[in-house]
Protein backbone atom coordinates (compact mmCIF):
# COMPACT_ATOMS: atom_id res chain seq x y z
CA UNK A 1 0.00 0.00 0.00
CA UNK A 2 1.34 3.42 -0.87
CA UNK A 3 1.64 5.72 2.07
CA UNK A 4 -0.51 8.87 1.75
CA UNK A 5 1.84 11.79 2.06
CA UNK A 6 1.06 15.12 3.67
CA UNK A 7 1.39 17.99 1.17
CA UNK A 8 5.02 18.97 1.60
CA UNK A 9 4.56 22.72 1.34
CA UNK A 10 2.38 22.81 4.42
CA UNK A 11 4.82 20.68 6.30
CA UNK A 12 7.72 22.86 5.28
CA UNK A 13 6.19 26.15 6.36
CA UNK A 14 4.70 24.88 9.62
CA UNK A 15 6.31 26.11 12.84
CA UNK A 16 9.56 24.14 12.81
CA UNK A 17 13.11 25.22 13.51
CA UNK A 18 15.64 25.77 10.75
CA UNK A 19 13.07 26.27 7.99
CA UNK A 20 14.11 29.13 5.73
CA UNK A 21 11.65 30.95 3.49
CA UNK A 22 12.57 33.89 1.28
CA UNK A 23 10.18 36.01 -0.76
CA UNK A 24 10.81 39.13 -2.80
CA UNK A 25 8.28 41.14 -4.82
CA UNK A 26 9.07 43.37 -7.77
CA UNK A 27 5.66 45.02 -7.93
CA UNK A 28 4.96 48.55 -6.82
CA UNK A 29 4.10 49.29 -3.19
CA UNK A 30 0.48 48.83 -2.14
CA UNK A 31 -1.26 52.17 -1.51
CA UNK A 32 -3.16 52.95 1.65
CA UNK A 33 -6.55 51.22 1.84
CA UNK A 34 -9.35 53.55 0.80
CA UNK A 35 -12.98 53.35 1.85
CA UNK A 36 -14.04 51.99 -1.53
CA UNK A 37 -11.50 49.17 -1.16
CA UNK A 38 -13.56 47.79 1.71
CA UNK A 39 -16.42 46.95 -0.65
CA UNK A 40 -16.84 43.31 -1.69
CA UNK A 41 -15.13 42.66 -5.00
CA UNK A 42 -17.23 40.95 -7.66
CA UNK A 43 -15.94 37.49 -8.57
CA UNK A 44 -15.68 37.19 -12.36
CA UNK A 45 -15.68 33.69 -13.89
CA UNK A 46 -15.83 32.16 -17.37
CA UNK A 47 -17.96 29.14 -16.46
CA UNK A 48 -20.27 29.80 -19.43
CA UNK A 49 -17.49 30.64 -21.95
CA UNK A 50 -17.95 34.36 -21.25
CA UNK A 51 -16.92 36.68 -18.44
CA UNK A 52 -19.74 36.90 -15.89
CA UNK A 53 -20.20 37.73 -12.25
CA UNK A 54 -20.35 34.56 -10.16
CA UNK A 55 -23.86 35.47 -8.95
CA UNK A 56 -25.11 35.56 -12.56
CA UNK A 57 -23.98 32.04 -13.50
CA UNK A 58 -26.84 29.47 -13.43
CA UNK A 59 -24.44 26.68 -12.42
CA UNK A 60 -23.10 25.48 -9.06
CA UNK A 61 -19.56 26.94 -9.16
CA UNK A 62 -16.76 27.03 -6.60
CA UNK A 63 -14.11 29.58 -7.57
CA UNK A 64 -10.65 30.07 -6.07
CA UNK A 65 -8.62 33.07 -7.19
CA UNK A 66 -4.93 32.89 -7.99
CA UNK A 67 -4.25 35.44 -5.27
CA UNK A 68 -5.97 33.21 -2.71
CA UNK A 69 -3.96 30.20 -3.91
CA UNK A 70 -0.74 32.14 -3.38
CA UNK A 71 -1.79 33.50 0.00
CA UNK A 72 -2.54 30.10 1.53
CA UNK A 73 0.48 28.44 -0.03
CA UNK A 74 -1.14 25.87 -2.35
CA UNK A 75 1.52 24.34 -4.62
CA UNK A 76 -0.27 21.20 -5.78
CA UNK A 77 -3.58 20.82 -7.58
CA UNK A 78 -4.66 18.16 -5.09
CA UNK A 79 -4.55 20.72 -2.27
CA UNK A 80 -7.22 22.83 -3.97
CA UNK A 81 -9.76 20.22 -2.87
CA UNK A 82 -9.14 21.16 0.76
CA UNK A 83 -10.96 24.43 0.04
CA UNK A 84 -13.64 23.20 -2.38
CA UNK A 85 -16.41 20.96 -1.00
CA UNK A 86 -17.54 17.79 -2.82
CA UNK A 87 -14.33 17.65 -4.90
CA UNK A 88 -11.64 14.97 -4.66
CA UNK A 89 -8.36 14.89 -6.59
CA UNK A 90 -5.71 12.32 -5.71
CA UNK A 91 -2.84 10.55 -7.39
CA UNK A 92 -3.84 7.00 -8.26
CA UNK A 93 -1.34 4.27 -9.03
CA UNK A 94 -1.93 4.64 -12.79
CA UNK A 95 -3.10 8.26 -13.12
CA UNK A 96 -4.70 10.97 -10.99
CA UNK A 97 -8.33 10.52 -9.96
CA UNK A 98 -10.72 13.47 -10.31
CA UNK A 99 -14.16 13.21 -8.68
CA UNK A 100 -16.94 15.77 -8.16
CA UNK A 101 -19.86 14.76 -5.93
CA UNK A 102 -18.54 11.20 -6.03
CA UNK A 103 -18.63 10.96 -9.85
CA UNK A 104 -15.42 10.08 -11.69
CA UNK A 105 -13.99 7.45 -14.03
CA UNK A 106 -11.10 6.04 -12.00
CA UNK A 107 -7.74 4.99 -13.45
CA UNK A 108 -8.67 2.81 -16.44
CA UNK A 109 -6.23 3.78 -19.20
CA UNK A 110 -8.96 3.49 -21.85
CA UNK A 111 -11.21 6.10 -20.26
CA UNK A 112 -11.11 9.86 -20.37
CA UNK A 113 -11.93 11.50 -17.07
CA UNK A 114 -15.65 11.93 -16.30
CA UNK A 115 -14.76 15.33 -14.87
CA UNK A 116 -13.52 17.48 -17.74
CA UNK A 117 -10.33 19.43 -17.10
CA UNK A 118 -9.83 22.62 -19.15
CA UNK A 119 -6.72 24.80 -18.98
CA UNK A 120 -7.09 28.14 -20.75
CA UNK A 121 -9.93 26.63 -22.78
CA UNK A 122 -7.94 23.54 -23.84
CA UNK A 123 -9.39 20.13 -22.96
CA UNK A 124 -6.99 17.95 -20.96
CA UNK A 125 -8.78 14.61 -20.91
CA UNK A 126 -5.97 12.31 -19.89
CA UNK A 127 -5.38 11.99 -16.16
CA UNK A 128 -1.61 12.54 -16.29
CA UNK A 129 -2.17 16.11 -17.45
CA UNK A 130 -3.60 16.78 -13.99
CA UNK A 131 -0.17 16.04 -12.52
CA UNK A 132 1.14 19.37 -13.84
CA UNK A 133 1.50 21.97 -11.03
CA UNK A 134 -1.31 24.11 -12.37
CA UNK A 135 -1.55 26.16 -9.18
CA UNK A 136 1.36 28.31 -10.32
CA UNK A 137 0.70 31.89 -11.49
CA UNK A 138 -3.03 31.45 -12.00
CA UNK A 139 -5.86 33.91 -12.45
CA UNK A 140 -8.41 31.49 -10.96
CA UNK A 141 -9.72 27.94 -10.75
CA UNK A 142 -13.43 27.34 -11.31
CA UNK A 143 -15.06 24.04 -10.37
CA UNK A 144 -18.40 23.51 -12.12
CA UNK A 145 -20.53 20.86 -10.44
CA UNK A 146 -22.96 18.73 -12.38
CA UNK A 147 -23.08 17.81 -16.11
CA UNK A 148 -21.63 20.46 -18.44
CA UNK A 149 -22.17 18.66 -21.75
CA UNK A 150 -23.38 21.59 -23.88
CA UNK A 151 -20.50 24.06 -23.66
CA UNK A 152 -17.68 21.82 -22.43
CA UNK A 153 -18.36 18.49 -24.15
CA UNK A 154 -19.47 14.94 -23.51
CA UNK A 155 -16.83 13.96 -20.93
CA UNK A 156 -18.28 16.17 -18.21
CA UNK A 157 -20.79 13.88 -16.48
CA UNK A 158 -19.49 14.81 -13.05
CA UNK A 159 -18.64 18.41 -13.88
CA UNK A 160 -15.75 20.46 -15.18
CA UNK A 161 -12.66 22.16 -13.78
CA UNK A 162 -11.88 25.37 -15.61
CA UNK A 163 -8.34 26.68 -15.00
CA UNK A 164 -7.26 30.13 -16.20
CA UNK A 165 -3.60 31.10 -16.03
CA UNK A 166 -2.42 34.68 -15.54
CA UNK A 167 -1.99 36.38 -18.89
CA UNK A 168 0.64 39.02 -19.65
CA UNK A 169 -0.07 42.61 -18.65
CA UNK A 170 1.50 45.84 -19.88
CA UNK A 171 3.19 46.62 -16.56
CA UNK A 172 6.58 45.41 -15.42
CA UNK A 173 6.18 43.13 -12.43
CA UNK A 174 7.59 39.96 -11.02
CA UNK A 175 7.93 37.65 -8.06
CA UNK A 176 10.64 35.42 -6.66
CA UNK A 177 10.34 33.11 -3.68
CA UNK A 178 12.27 30.19 -2.28
CA UNK A 179 11.66 27.59 0.39
CA UNK A 180 14.10 25.15 1.95
CA UNK A 181 13.45 22.52 4.63
CA UNK A 182 16.71 20.91 5.81
CA UNK A 183 14.96 17.97 7.48
CA UNK A 184 13.96 16.35 4.17
CA UNK A 185 16.13 18.38 1.82
CA UNK A 186 13.01 19.91 0.31
CA UNK A 187 13.44 22.88 -2.04
CA UNK A 188 10.86 24.97 -3.90
CA UNK A 189 11.84 27.93 -6.10
CA UNK A 190 9.35 30.11 -7.97
CA UNK A 191 9.95 32.83 -10.52
CA UNK A 192 7.37 35.02 -12.27
CA UNK A 193 8.44 37.82 -14.58
CA UNK A 194 6.07 40.01 -16.61
CA UNK A 195 7.38 42.67 -18.97
CA UNK A 196 5.95 44.85 -21.74
CA UNK A 197 8.00 44.58 -24.94
CA UNK A 198 6.15 47.37 -26.77
CA UNK A 199 2.96 49.36 -26.40
CA UNK A 200 0.90 46.42 -27.67
CA UNK A 201 3.08 43.39 -26.95
CA UNK A 202 3.86 41.78 -23.57
CA UNK A 203 5.45 38.57 -22.28
CA UNK A 204 5.16 36.61 -19.04
CA UNK A 205 7.42 33.83 -17.77
CA UNK A 206 6.57 31.54 -14.86
CA UNK A 207 8.95 28.83 -13.61
CA UNK A 208 8.99 26.42 -10.68
CA UNK A 209 11.55 23.92 -9.43
CA UNK A 210 10.74 21.36 -6.74
CA UNK A 211 13.34 19.07 -5.23
CA UNK A 212 13.44 16.68 -2.27
CA UNK A 213 15.92 14.17 -0.86
CA UNK A 214 13.18 12.25 0.93
CA UNK A 215 11.71 11.28 4.30
CA UNK A 216 11.21 7.52 3.71
CA UNK A 217 13.82 4.76 4.11
CA UNK A 218 13.75 1.63 1.95
CA UNK A 219 15.47 -0.94 4.14
CA UNK A 220 15.66 -3.55 1.38
CA UNK A 221 17.73 -1.35 -0.98
CA UNK A 222 19.14 1.09 1.61
CA UNK A 223 17.69 4.02 -0.33
CA UNK A 224 15.93 7.20 0.77
CA UNK A 225 12.89 8.63 -0.95
CA UNK A 226 10.92 10.11 -2.46
CA UNK A 227 13.68 11.68 -4.51
CA UNK A 228 11.90 14.48 -6.35
CA UNK A 229 13.26 16.55 -9.24
CA UNK A 230 10.51 18.59 -10.91
CA UNK A 231 10.89 21.52 -13.30
CA UNK A 232 7.97 23.38 -14.88
CA UNK A 233 7.97 26.49 -17.11
CA UNK A 234 5.28 28.53 -18.87
CA UNK A 235 5.88 31.28 -21.42
CA UNK A 236 2.89 33.47 -22.34
CA UNK A 237 2.76 36.14 -25.03
CA UNK A 238 0.07 38.76 -25.58
CA UNK A 239 -0.26 40.85 -28.75
CA UNK A 240 -2.91 43.56 -29.03
CA UNK A 241 -2.97 43.63 -32.81
CA UNK A 242 -5.51 46.44 -32.88
CA UNK A 243 -8.37 47.75 -30.77
CA UNK A 244 -10.55 44.75 -31.71
CA UNK A 245 -8.13 41.84 -32.16
CA UNK A 246 -6.01 40.14 -29.49
CA UNK A 247 -3.64 37.16 -29.84
CA UNK A 248 -2.50 35.05 -26.88
CA UNK A 249 0.17 32.37 -27.19
CA UNK A 250 1.24 29.95 -24.45
CA UNK A 251 3.86 27.21 -24.26
CA UNK A 252 4.32 24.97 -21.23
CA UNK A 253 6.93 22.30 -20.57
CA UNK A 254 7.36 20.09 -17.55
CA UNK A 255 9.85 17.44 -16.43
CA UNK A 256 8.58 15.57 -13.37
CA UNK A 257 10.85 12.87 -11.92
CA UNK A 258 10.02 11.05 -8.69
CA UNK A 259 12.06 7.95 -7.79
CA UNK A 260 12.22 5.77 -4.69
CA UNK A 261 8.53 6.41 -4.08
CA UNK A 262 7.30 5.43 -0.60
CA UNK A 263 5.61 2.04 -0.27
CA UNK A 264 4.53 0.83 3.15
CA UNK A 265 2.72 -2.41 4.03
CA UNK A 266 0.69 -1.50 7.10
CA UNK A 267 -0.24 -5.06 8.06
CA UNK A 268 0.76 -8.57 6.95
CA UNK A 269 0.00 -11.96 8.47
CA UNK A 270 3.36 -13.15 7.15
CA UNK A 271 5.57 -10.39 8.61
CA UNK A 272 8.98 -11.79 9.47
CA UNK A 273 8.24 -15.26 8.04
CA UNK A 274 10.44 -16.78 5.32
CA UNK A 275 9.24 -17.94 1.91
CA UNK A 276 10.09 -21.35 0.42
CA UNK A 277 13.53 -20.08 -0.65
CA UNK A 278 14.40 -18.75 2.81
CA UNK A 279 13.92 -15.04 2.01
CA UNK A 280 11.84 -12.65 4.11
CA UNK A 281 9.20 -11.04 1.85
CA UNK A 282 7.79 -8.77 4.58
CA UNK A 283 10.34 -7.79 7.22
CA UNK A 284 8.97 -6.48 10.49
CA UNK A 285 8.92 -2.67 10.26
CA UNK A 286 7.61 -0.48 13.06
CA UNK A 287 7.60 2.95 11.37
CA UNK A 288 5.54 4.49 8.59
CA UNK A 289 8.66 6.32 7.45
CA UNK A 290 10.26 3.00 6.52
CA UNK A 291 9.51 0.16 4.14
CA UNK A 292 11.14 -2.76 2.36
CA UNK A 293 10.67 -3.32 -1.39
CA UNK A 294 13.25 -4.81 -3.75
CA UNK A 295 12.31 -2.66 -6.78
CA UNK A 296 12.52 1.12 -6.55
CA UNK A 297 9.20 2.63 -7.69
CA UNK A 298 9.49 5.64 -9.99
CA UNK A 299 7.33 7.96 -12.10
CA UNK A 300 8.93 10.02 -14.87
CA UNK A 301 6.66 12.37 -16.85
CA UNK A 302 7.40 14.91 -19.59
CA UNK A 303 4.60 17.24 -20.69
CA UNK A 304 4.26 19.79 -23.49
CA UNK A 305 1.41 22.18 -24.29
CA UNK A 306 1.17 24.91 -26.92
CA UNK A 307 -1.94 27.02 -27.48
CA UNK A 308 -2.85 29.99 -29.66
CA UNK A 309 -5.98 31.97 -28.76
CA UNK A 310 -7.44 34.73 -30.95
CA UNK A 311 -10.16 37.05 -29.64
CA UNK A 312 -11.81 39.30 -32.24
CA UNK A 313 -14.37 41.81 -31.00
CA UNK A 314 -17.05 42.31 -33.64
CA UNK A 315 -19.91 44.78 -33.50
CA UNK A 316 -22.43 42.13 -32.40
CA UNK A 317 -20.27 39.43 -30.72
CA UNK A 318 -16.77 38.16 -29.91
CA UNK A 319 -15.19 35.54 -32.14
CA UNK A 320 -12.74 33.25 -30.34
CA UNK A 321 -10.43 30.65 -31.86
CA UNK A 322 -8.34 28.26 -29.73
CA UNK A 323 -5.78 26.04 -31.50
CA UNK A 324 -3.81 23.71 -29.24
CA UNK A 325 -1.41 20.79 -28.98
CA UNK A 326 -0.89 18.90 -25.75
CA UNK A 327 0.83 15.65 -24.89
CA UNK A 328 2.95 13.73 -22.44
CA UNK A 329 5.39 10.81 -22.13
CA UNK A 330 5.12 8.69 -18.99
CA UNK A 331 7.36 5.92 -17.68
CA UNK A 332 6.31 4.24 -14.45
CA UNK A 333 8.16 1.49 -12.61
CA UNK A 334 6.44 -0.34 -9.77
CA UNK A 335 7.01 -3.15 -7.32
CA UNK A 336 3.51 -4.55 -7.67
CA UNK A 337 3.88 -7.28 -5.03
CA UNK A 338 4.97 -4.68 -2.40
CA UNK A 339 7.50 -7.09 -0.93
CA UNK A 340 11.26 -7.32 -0.43
CA UNK A 341 11.42 -10.30 -2.83
CA UNK A 342 11.24 -10.24 -6.68
CA UNK A 343 7.64 -11.39 -7.02
CA UNK A 344 6.06 -9.01 -9.56
CA UNK A 345 7.85 -6.05 -11.12
CA UNK A 346 5.96 -4.02 -13.73
CA UNK A 347 6.80 -1.19 -16.12
CA UNK A 348 4.31 1.17 -17.81
CA UNK A 349 5.25 3.24 -20.86
CA UNK A 350 2.49 5.63 -21.94
CA UNK A 351 2.47 8.32 -24.63
CA UNK A 352 -0.34 10.71 -25.53
CA UNK A 353 -0.76 13.44 -28.14
CA UNK A 354 -3.79 15.64 -28.77
CA UNK A 355 -4.62 18.29 -31.37
CA UNK A 356 -7.72 20.42 -30.92
CA UNK A 357 -9.46 23.38 -32.51
CA UNK A 358 -12.40 25.33 -31.11
CA UNK A 359 -14.21 28.27 -32.68
CA UNK A 360 -17.05 30.05 -30.95
CA UNK A 361 -19.09 33.22 -31.32
CA UNK A 362 -20.30 34.80 -28.08
CA UNK A 363 -22.79 37.65 -27.71
CA UNK A 364 -21.77 40.63 -25.53
CA UNK A 365 -23.77 39.43 -22.50
CA UNK A 366 -26.02 41.24 -20.08
CA UNK A 367 -28.76 41.67 -22.68
CA UNK A 368 -32.31 40.37 -22.88
CA UNK A 369 -31.11 37.44 -24.99
CA UNK A 370 -27.56 36.09 -24.62
CA UNK A 371 -26.25 33.37 -26.92
CA UNK A 372 -23.22 31.24 -27.79
CA UNK A 373 -22.58 29.15 -30.91
CA UNK A 374 -19.47 27.17 -31.74
CA UNK A 375 -17.71 24.15 -33.19
CA UNK A 376 -15.02 21.83 -31.85
CA UNK A 377 -12.62 19.26 -33.35
CA UNK A 378 -10.17 16.95 -31.60
CA UNK A 379 -7.75 14.25 -32.71
CA UNK A 380 -5.88 12.17 -30.12
CA UNK A 381 -3.48 9.23 -30.08
CA UNK A 382 -2.78 7.07 -27.02
CA UNK A 383 -0.08 4.37 -26.87
CA UNK A 384 0.23 2.24 -23.72
CA UNK A 385 2.74 -0.55 -23.14
CA UNK A 386 2.76 -2.64 -19.93
CA UNK A 387 5.44 -5.21 -19.15
CA UNK A 388 5.77 -7.72 -16.32
CA UNK A 389 9.54 -7.76 -15.98
CA UNK A 390 9.59 -10.23 -13.09
CA UNK A 391 7.03 -12.88 -12.22
CA UNK A 392 7.46 -15.24 -9.28
CA UNK A 393 4.51 -15.03 -6.92
CA UNK A 394 5.90 -17.73 -4.67
CA UNK A 395 8.69 -15.44 -3.49
CA UNK A 396 6.15 -12.87 -2.24
CA UNK A 397 5.13 -14.98 0.72
CA UNK A 398 4.94 -18.46 2.24
CA UNK A 399 2.55 -20.60 0.20
CA UNK A 400 0.90 -23.90 1.04
CA UNK A 401 1.34 -25.21 -2.51
CA UNK A 402 4.44 -25.77 -4.66
CA UNK A 403 5.54 -22.40 -6.02
CA UNK A 404 4.95 -21.09 -9.53
CA UNK A 405 7.66 -19.03 -11.22
CA UNK A 406 8.70 -17.68 -14.60
CA UNK A 407 10.75 -19.82 -16.95
CA UNK A 408 14.43 -18.91 -16.42
CA UNK A 409 15.81 -16.87 -19.30
CA UNK A 410 12.40 -16.10 -20.82
CA UNK A 411 11.94 -12.64 -22.33
CA UNK A 412 8.92 -10.63 -21.17
CA UNK A 413 6.60 -9.37 -23.90
CA UNK A 414 4.69 -6.12 -23.33
CA UNK A 415 0.92 -5.81 -23.44
CA UNK A 416 0.05 -3.22 -26.11
CA UNK A 417 -2.92 -0.84 -26.02
CA UNK A 418 -3.08 1.69 -28.89
CA UNK A 419 -6.08 3.96 -29.35
CA UNK A 420 -6.75 6.68 -31.96
CA UNK A 421 -9.78 8.93 -31.69
CA UNK A 422 -11.37 11.64 -33.85
CA UNK A 423 -14.31 13.73 -32.70
CA UNK A 424 -16.14 16.87 -33.74
CA UNK A 425 -19.09 18.78 -32.36
CA UNK A 426 -21.28 21.83 -32.92
CA UNK A 427 -23.09 23.52 -30.06
CA UNK A 428 -25.38 26.42 -29.26
CA UNK A 429 -26.84 27.86 -26.08
CA UNK A 430 -29.20 30.76 -25.51
CA UNK A 431 -30.53 32.46 -22.39
CA UNK A 432 -33.62 34.69 -22.29
CA UNK A 433 -33.98 37.10 -19.35
CA UNK A 434 -37.67 37.04 -18.49
CA UNK A 435 -37.10 39.34 -15.53
CA UNK A 436 -34.34 40.43 -13.17
CA UNK A 437 -34.73 37.19 -11.20
CA UNK A 438 -35.85 34.69 -13.88
CA UNK A 439 -34.00 33.35 -16.92
CA UNK A 440 -34.91 30.64 -19.43
CA UNK A 441 -32.14 28.77 -21.22
CA UNK A 442 -31.87 26.15 -23.94
CA UNK A 443 -28.77 24.38 -25.20
CA UNK A 444 -28.00 21.83 -27.93
CA UNK A 445 -24.82 19.94 -28.81
CA UNK A 446 -24.29 17.42 -31.58
CA UNK A 447 -21.20 15.24 -31.32
CA UNK A 448 -19.64 12.50 -33.47
CA UNK A 449 -16.65 10.42 -32.38
CA UNK A 450 -14.72 7.47 -33.81
CA UNK A 451 -12.19 5.38 -31.91
CA UNK A 452 -9.82 2.78 -33.36
CA UNK A 453 -8.16 0.25 -31.07
CA UNK A 454 -5.39 -2.35 -31.13
CA UNK A 455 -5.03 -4.53 -28.01
CA UNK A 456 -2.36 -7.23 -28.01
CA UNK A 457 -1.36 -9.36 -25.04
CA UNK A 458 1.09 -12.20 -25.55
CA UNK A 459 2.60 -14.98 -23.46
CA UNK A 460 4.69 -12.65 -21.36
CA UNK A 461 6.62 -15.17 -19.25
CA UNK A 462 6.25 -18.95 -19.34
CA UNK A 463 4.94 -20.36 -16.06
CA UNK A 464 7.11 -23.09 -14.56
CA UNK A 465 6.15 -25.63 -11.89
CA UNK A 466 9.48 -26.58 -10.27
CA UNK A 467 8.29 -30.14 -9.56
CA UNK A 468 6.21 -31.06 -12.61
CA UNK A 469 7.92 -28.78 -15.14
CA UNK A 470 5.70 -26.49 -17.24
CA UNK A 471 2.25 -25.90 -15.77
CA UNK A 472 -0.52 -26.64 -18.27
CA UNK A 473 -4.16 -25.67 -18.01
CA UNK A 474 -4.91 -28.59 -20.33
CA UNK A 475 -2.19 -31.26 -20.56
CA UNK A 476 -3.95 -32.85 -23.58
CA UNK A 477 -3.22 -29.90 -25.88
CA UNK A 478 -0.27 -28.43 -23.91
CA UNK A 479 -1.99 -25.04 -23.37
CA UNK A 480 -0.15 -23.25 -20.56
CA UNK A 481 -1.72 -20.91 -18.01
CA UNK A 482 -0.33 -17.78 -19.65
CA UNK A 483 -1.60 -18.87 -23.08
CA UNK A 484 -5.14 -18.42 -21.74
CA UNK A 485 -4.69 -14.65 -21.41
CA UNK A 486 -2.99 -14.21 -24.78
CA UNK A 487 -5.09 -12.34 -27.34
CA UNK A 488 -4.80 -10.00 -30.29
CA UNK A 489 -7.54 -7.55 -31.22
CA UNK A 490 -6.47 -5.27 -34.07
CA UNK A 491 -8.40 -2.88 -36.24
CA UNK A 492 -11.31 -2.57 -33.82
CA UNK A 493 -13.45 0.52 -34.42
CA UNK A 494 -16.40 2.14 -32.73
CA UNK A 495 -18.32 5.23 -33.85
CA UNK A 496 -20.98 7.13 -31.95
CA UNK A 497 -23.11 10.18 -32.54
CA UNK A 498 -25.22 11.98 -29.98
CA UNK A 499 -27.52 14.97 -29.73
CA UNK A 500 -27.55 16.40 -26.21
CA UNK A 501 -29.99 19.06 -25.02
CA UNK A 502 -30.34 21.20 -21.93
CA UNK A 503 -33.24 23.29 -20.71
Amino acid sequence: MTKPTTPRIRRAISPKPLVIAIAAGLTAAVPMVQAQDLMLEEVVVTAQKREQGLQDVPVAVSAVSGEKIDDIGITDFEEVTLYTPSVSINRGSAQPNIFIRGVGSGTNAGFEQSVGLYIDGVYSGRGQLAAVPMTMDLARIEILKGPQGILFGKNTIGGAINVTTAKPSFDFEGMVDALYAPEDGEQIYNLVLNTPISDNFAARLAMRYEGMDGWWDNRALNLEGPDKDNLFARLSLRWEINDNLEALFKYEHGDFDIVNKPIVVYQSDHAGKPNYAGGIPFPVIDSHSQGAVDNSAATITDTDTAALTLNWDLDFATLTSISAFTGYDLIQKQDSDFSAQPGLHRTLDEQYEQLSQEIRLVSPGGETFDWIVGAYYQQAELDVSRTNNTLNFALSGPLGVPPLSAVPGSTPKPSIFDQDSDSWAIFAQGTFAVSDSLRLGLGLRYNEETKELDKITGNELGILHPVAGFLYSNPANLVSITDLRSHSFTGLERSEEKLTWMA
